[in-house]
């Protein structure tokens, strides 16, 4: 069963962390999660689960988003869920409505949400950021062209 994830998150509208620091815009797990149409993914995500009932799978930004940090930092299953655990800019990637180091993970469920993002959903949840970087590339090339 999947419900349907509603975009982030309180603790991330204003995230304050270790006596009110903010996170850093400019950290690259927060750059990475606005470029990522994580409504596109979710729509296809979404689709793979047809019964009514069970046990209510994870979020696609969730799924999505432990797979890309395993990719993106070369690491093993058990790795991943520990720097998972232990990095607050990686839980706001995730779309985690708060930072928590006991984070409900197991590292058996990075198997599984290999399956449900295939080689051609993640090639195409890649074209899907190729054009949005492509598109905010050219409106901020227009928005300059504007100022001239």
């Amino acid at each position: 069963m999947y419900k349907h994830n509603q975009r982030q998150n309180s603790f991330f509208d204003e995230p304050l962390l270790f006596g009110g620091l903010p996170l850093n815009a400019q950290n690259r797990w927060v750059r990475l999660a606005a470029q990522i149409p994580w409504t596109r993914v979710e729509d296809e995500y979404r689709k793979q689960f047809t019964k009514p009932n069970g046990q209510v799978a994870k979020s696609a930004r969730f799924a999505l988003g432990c797979l890309v940090v395993k990719e993106e930092m070369q690491l093993s299953d058990r790795d991943t869920v520990a720097l998972i655990r232990e990095n607050p800019y990686i839980q706001y990637f995730l779309g985690c409505t708060s930072y928590n180091y006991d984070l409900s993970l197991d590292a058996s469920l990075l198997t599984y949400f290999r399956k449900r993002f295939p080689a051609e959903l993640m090639a195409q949840v890649n074209q899907w950021i190729i054009e949005a970087a492509t598109a905010s590339t050219n409106d901020e090339s227009s928005d300059e062209d504007d100022d001239d």
